[in-house]
């Protein structure tokens, strides 16, 4: 506001002198050579920013936006970040109930020792005559797959998070703790 006041004072005191500066001219014109001094006056003005807010209408969008995925399936215990909190990359957002995630791994290698059994029972059963090898190698599928799951669900017991995918906010979240989520479901999205 100071700043404003002098700047006027300033632009005032220079159209003063004009003004008498013109009128001189004019009356010398005129014939009339008078030749008192006219008074002026001056001030210091010093330059100062003056910060104005300026309302712009618009929409404002991130330069880039990824939906953050759960690597595995489970159970998340617990969100370490909030919507509209900054992250970087690699951090830490929401951790899985690591009991489920055992308890998933363990369930899937009884399911693999069962179906190893029964591989093992109709491979007998086809040396025997009892079986045909069709029934051998869709078995052998089915244990190649359960194979893959169960050391997924190995990996996911010491992978049990979910990190940022690049540095910027939460925008939102699509769960909560308590939440039981898929491997590569969208748990939530991170824009910067």
């Amino acid at each position: 506001m100071q700043s404003t006041t002098i700047t006027a004072w300033g632009i005032a005191s220079l159209i003063i002198v004009l003004h008498f500066a013109g009128c001189k001219q004019k009356s010398e014109e005129f014939g009339n050579t008078d030749a008192s001094p006219v008074p002026v006056l001056t001030q210091f003005v010093i330059e100062e920013k003056v910060r104005l807010p300026i309302v712009a209408e618009g929409l404002v969008s991130p330069i880039s936006q990824v939906n953050i995925t759960a690597l595995t399936s489970g159970v998340i215990e617990k969100l370490n970040f909030k919507v509209g909190d900054r992250v970087k990359k690699g951090e830490v957002l929401a951790i899985f109930d690591a009991r489920y995630l055992t308890l998933n791994w363990v369930e899937d290698g009884l399911e693999l020792i069962a179906e190893r059994e029964q591989l093992i029972s109709l491979q007998n059963a086809v040396a025997a005559g009892k079986a045909s090898t069709e029934e051998v190698k869709r078995q052998q599928e089915k244990v190649s797959i359960l194979t893959d799951i169960y050391y997924n669900s190995k990996y996911a017991r010491s992978k049990n998070d979910v990190t940022a995918n690049l540095d910027g906010r939460i925008i939102t979240w699509h769960i909560s703790a308590g939440d039981s989520v898929r491997a590569g479901q969208a748990v939530g999205i991170v824009a910067n």
